[in-house]
């Protein structure tokens, strides 16, 4: 865990806490209400820029955009109304209403949500352009606010944690950028240091989203029965052992995913699961069923008079590909914690006049231990001390020590065997 180191006198620092997440007029209020009304003042664009927008969050504004300067003037005052919405406290994008969690659930959409947070750091990479850099890193910390509201969510887990890495991915590409500026001062860093610190602490990992899912799953399949006891065709007896045998299926095989995501190391998980896929092979070759399974969930066993068989069938086909989010939820919580450290590091520097030769020369003034590398069996961060400059640096999603010589492309079809070391360098 990282902690914020005490400022003596700046009572300017007293205000810290309002600048992550404002209490005064909206305590009582739903952020997600504003939300709304932001999408409902934005106008969309189709095809919506992507592509080009997340060029100019990593590479900074060049000329030739004058038609992402157009969107912007178009979206102001959607943007303004989003970046009001995260400065409340409270955000539930359910709305207080109680959840039946299966397919037929009505899902909460982010997709505008998330257009107006990308357009709200181009509207900062634009105003950095022009050096107004406490407009860039308002606009900047909206986003992360943004992010945290997903962080809050209990219903639909997974899908705000999916949204949540995305939007983090950019918004600490755009802050590690801001970090490095010359123009950077004391009390800017302390701001980004502090602010980070709120906003890590407001972190939560995948367990809750993966029983979360479990659950949808379990009343999802449950769902065949009551189709079936409509068309007249039902066995109590069939349903009863089959969810039994796909519940039991449903608890091991999300214990086993939740240990490997604890560990980040799905090896035991996926050798399991492909082990279970080999032996059910054998179990159904007999029946020659492919998709004929569903004949014997019509209540009187037509084609597989298994029900156990039925409930390994239909685990296999509902259980999802967890790995690759593993993967995008530890480089996303590595970048924010290089970006914690490099923080820190600046901070040291201001007040040493020289960069530490070890990270541990920040413990305990700056950081209470030094984060964690998931890539490199969670020991900690690996840091590099150069004549015209300093590195941060994790392993990344291969685990192997690069030396921070090679940077990860974070946009690799299969993020997991993507190689390359994820690196903060000061230069």
């Amino acid at each position: 865990m990282v902690k914020v180191r005490r400022v003596k006198v700046v009572p300017f620092f007293i205000l810290l806490p309002c600048l992550f997440f404002t209490n005064s007029l909206y305590a009582e209020e739903n952020a997600a209400t504003m939300y709304q009304q932001a999408s409902s003042l934005f106008s969309d664009v189709s095809p919506f820029p992507h592509d080009e927008i997340n060029k100019v969050i990593k590479d900074g504004w060049k000329e030739g955009n004058e038609g992402l300067k157009a969107i912007l003037a178009q979206n102001k005052e959607a943007i303004e109304e989003f970046k009001k919405a995260t400065e409340i406290t409270y955000c539930d994008f359910s709305f207080g209403k109680a959840i039946v969690k299966d397919f037929l659930a009505e899902i909460p959409q982010y997709a505008q949500e998330i257009k107006l947070a990308k357009l709200a750091l181009i509207e900062g990479k634009l105003y950095e352009k022009g050096s107004k850099l406490d407009m860039a890193v308002d606009n900047y910390f909206s986003v992360l606010r943004f992010t945290a509201h997903l962080g809050q969510q209990k219903d639909f887990i997974l899908m705000s944690k999916i949204t949540e890495i995305i939007l983090e991915k950019l918004v600490c590409a755009s802050l590690s950028e801001y970090a490095k500026s010359p123009k950077l001062t004391i009390p800017d860093c302390h701001q980004l240091f502090d602010t980070l610190i709120s906003f890590q602490k407001r972190k939560v990992g995948l367990e809750n989203a993966l029983e979360e899912e479990k659950e949808f799953r379990k009343n999802s399949i449950r769902l065949i029965e009551k189709d079936v006891q409509q068309k007249g065709k039902y066995n109590e007896n069939f349903y009863q052992i089959l969810y039994e045998e796909y519940d039991r299926l449903e608890d091991e095989f999300t214990g086993y995913f939740i240990v490997g995501f604890k560990e980040n190391n799905m090896t035991v998980f996926e050798e399991k699961f492909n082990k279970f896929k080999t032996e059910l092979e054998e179990e159904r070759k007999p029946f020659k069923l492919g998709w004929k399974l569903f004949n014997g969930l019509l209540g009187l066993p037509q084609g597989i008079s298994s029900p156990s068989l039925n409930a390994k069938i239909l685990f296999e086909t509902s259980m999802p590909n967890w790995s690759p989010i593993v993967t995008k939820y530890y480089v996303s919580l590595t970048k924010l914690d290089a970006l914690i450290v490099a923080i820190a590091i600046k901070l040291y520097e201001f007040e040493n006049n020289k960069a530490p030769d070890n990270l541990q020369e920040l413990v305990p003034a700056y950081l209470e231990k030094i984060p964690e590398d998931p890539f490199d069996n969670f020991k900690p961060l690996k840091y590099v001390k150069k004549e015209n400059g300093w590195i941060v640096y994790s392993f990344g999603p291969d685990k192997q020590d690069d030396f921070a010589d090679m940077e990860i492309d974070e946009e690799a079809h299969d993020l997991s065997k993507a190689k390359g070391d994820i690196v903060f360098q000061s230069f």
